[in-house]
């Protein structure tokens, strides 16, 4: 393979434009007949299932839409704290405000 590309490096500009398209060419038609073939298997399974149901792109769409939107909702839902706790809250005159001891660190 690296004699065969010191080859390439060698010809003029031209002719290496060429072999690159030519093969560029090549490649994408492996592919296109690769994606064609395993297109032509799902087109049947979705045909055969398309006469037992046809749901319009539309409704997909907004389907898939709401869907995101009550995952995301679900993951930035905040907690609320139930309302019979409120007396557990911390206020300012149930928050110990009596100095704290200085301690010192010998070192």
């Amino acid at each position: 393979m690296k004699k065969y590309i010191e080859q390439l490096k060698e010809k003029p500009e031209p002719v290496r434009k060429q072999i690159a398209l030519v093969g560029a060419i090549i490649g994408s038609g492996i592919i296109l007949i690769f994606w064609i073939t395993t297109m032509s298997f799902d087109a049947k399974n979705v045909i055969a299932d398309s006469k037992e149901k046809i749901v319009s792109p539309l409704s997909m769409i907004r389907e898939n839409a709401k869907d995101t939107y009550d995952g995301l909702k679900a993951s930035v839902q905040i907690p609320v704290a139930p309302s019979e706790n409120i007396e557990s809250i911390p206020t300012v005159e149930t928050v110990d405000t009596s100095p704290v001891e200085e301690q010192t660190i010998n070192y």
